[in-house]
């Protein structure tokens, strides 16, 4: 999505909304980072917090799917995760929609979904690398997990792969169409070649792997860790307790096994850490994972190529983004350590990283 298709929103129409539709007196407004939407961090002449969501007009079009969202998030703080809080406007309404000016203040104005949530305090773990660690690793394997487990059998309604959907695996063949802007003949070869692994093994073994409900978005700034938390080795008995999760717009039914891929690549992107111990997040989410819910043969077959096309969507989808929406520096995050580590991964095979892997697992009692 270009910058063209995120509205725009000042802080004088915040306050405005505010006022007007949720009878609330603002003091302050900050934009937070978002790849295509609008949000703001609001804070109330009372003191509260709130983040204030505009959604991108392509996503605001479908009511059953803004709908079965936030009847995930319910679901979600109902098996104790912790989770925004809807806050209905003065109507009673959680979700409304009105007009926006898309791309630019001048830009034609259309209909975006409006969304007020409680803010959850703490800090991204994107912003906490001084805690980056193999236990915390594997607490975020285990917190995926325990979301994946309370979503077991949450119904698809509302909820079904939009196939047009680039930043999500099953949909791998989407990112042919984003590809332009890459300069590098070697580095497009390989990337079409981890998209044909893709589509080949879900032809092959897609009918065995496991579907559901799943976050779409689980990285390491949607990700909230609750001020105190330090000791991660006490906190993987139960990670609900040390992370809160926001960000809900991608959830989606697809297969399971690429947001694990997903959060393994994410980790790897951000870390500050050797290239050995870069290559050990893999096994230490997998052990945070498995020591919560199984997988099938097929779905850990499948873990090399989810991780691959995972660094494939950041890198590709980044690119592009990038060459798009010069006004948002968002979108470069991690762009660049995607492609290293695209490379250094496809120069070894999955046999090779899983000897990296087998090892942290059989320390946490897993045997593969």
């Amino acid at each position: 999505m270009s910058a063209s298709r995120r509205p725009v929103v000042t802080e004088g129409a915040v306050r405005d909304i505010l006022r007007t539709h949720y009878l609330l007196e603002s003091k302050g407004a900050r934009q937070l980072d978002s790849f295509v939407d609008r949000n703001y961090k609001v804070t109330t002449t009372d003191g509260r917090e709130f983040v204030l969501k505009i959604v991108n007009p392509d996503e605001s079009d479908n009511d059953q799917r803004v709908q079965a969202q936030l009847g995930v998030v319910n679901h979600l703080r109902g098996h104790g995760f912790t989770c925004p809080a809807s806050v209905v406007n003065k109507n009673g309404l959680h979700t409304w929609k009105s007009t926006f000016p898309i791309g630019q203040a001048d830009g034609p104005e259309e209909l975006c979904v409006v969304r007020l949530m409680t803010f959850l305090p703490g800090e991204p773990l994107g912003r906490c690398h001084h805690l980056f660690c193999g236990e915390m690793y594997k607490c975020l394997g285990g917190f995926l997990a325990q979301l994946h487990a309370a979503l077991q059998d949450h119904p698809e309604s509302g909820l079904t792969l939009d196939g047009d959907n680039e930043w999500m695996a099953e949909n791998a063949g989407r990112l042919l169409q984003f590809m332009s802007s890459l300069e590098e003949e070697k580095m497009s070869r390989d990337i079409c070649t981890v998209i044909k692994n893709v589509e080949s093994s879900l032809k092959e073994r897609g009918h065995a792997m496991e579907r559901g409900v799943i976050h779409g978005d689980f990285n390491d700034y949607n990700i909230i860790l609750h001020p105190a938390t330090t000791d991660f080795k006490a906190c993987c008995v139960d990670s609900k307790k040390t992370f809160g999760i926001i960000d809900f717009n991608d959830i989606c039914y697809t297969y399971r096994v690429f947001e694990i891929g997903r959060l393994i690549a994410d980790a790897m992107t951000n870390c500050c850490c050797s290239d050995r111990e870069a290559l050990q997040i893999g096994g230490h989410v997998l052990a945070g994972y498995l020591s919560v819910r199984q997988l099938s043969t097929e779905d850990v077959t499948m873990i090399y190529d989810a991780v691959c096309i995972s660094f494939c969507q950041y890198y590709v989808l980044g690119t592009d983004a990038m060459s798009q929406q010069t006004d948002n520096p968002f979108c470069c995050l991690g762009t660049a350590e995607a492609r290293q580590w695209l490379e250094r991964v496809l120069a070894l095979s999955s046999q090779a990283l899983w000897e990296i892997w087998t090892p942290l697992l059989s320390e946490s009692g897993i045997s593969m």
